[in-house]
């Protein structure tokens, strides 16, 4: 009876904290959560952080990173908080590596807002113009758009249309079409 009070205790401060990324039904509990691809796949998010982190803390596997951002992405789009936090984490990291994909998302992270961080379009378009060095072309477009939108900054349409055809020239196609008009 004790343990079936504790555990409706766990799930309701659960729902409280991290809304979608809390066990199903009572029958997974945080550190009970299975580490497996199956669990994960079946949505028990605590099992894709735990994957996540098995993965982090390989450091022979240069793939691991890869892996564990993949299962911590899962687990954050699922709603579990912990798992957007070792995204951003992780993703950071790979950023300050010269990652542009990391940077991107770490762009879209900021310009969009998650459940974890507020949006902040002055660095989302820091993160946007790491990528676009690195040859993203949707960074370019989306930090095309920033500037011609005055989102985190000055409106500035010269620096916007530059973005924007440094994009285009990539081949995004809503850039080019963004040119046309």
């Amino acid at each position: 009876m004790r343990r079936k009070i504790i555990g409706s205790i766990g799930l309701i401060v659960c729902a409280a904290v991290a809304g979608a990324g809390c066990p199903r039904g009572g029958t997974e509990t945080p550190r009970k959560a299975p580490a497996s691809p199956t669990a994960c796949d079946e949505g028990k998010l605590w099992s894709c952080f735990e994957l996540g982190k098995m993965y982090a803390a390989n450091q022979k596997d240069p793939q691991a990173k890869v892996q564990a951002r993949r299962y911590f992405k899962t687990a954050c789009d699922g709603g579990l908080v912990s798992g957007c936090k070792e995204l951003l984490k992780m993703d950071e990291e790979l950023c300050g590596n010269g990652v542009p994909d990391a940077c991107y998302h770490l762009g879209e992270i900021y310009r969009l807002g998650n459940k974890v961080i507020r949006a902040d379009p002055a660095k989302a378009r820091s993160y946007h113009k790491a990528a676009c060095s690195e040859g993203a072309a949707v960074a370019c477009y989306q930090l095309g758009l920033l500037w011609l939108q005055g989102k985190g900054g000055n409106l500035d349409e010269t620096r916007g249309k530059y973005y924007l055809q440094e994009a285009c020239k990539a081949k995004h196609a809503d850039a080019c079409k963004r040119l046309e008009r």
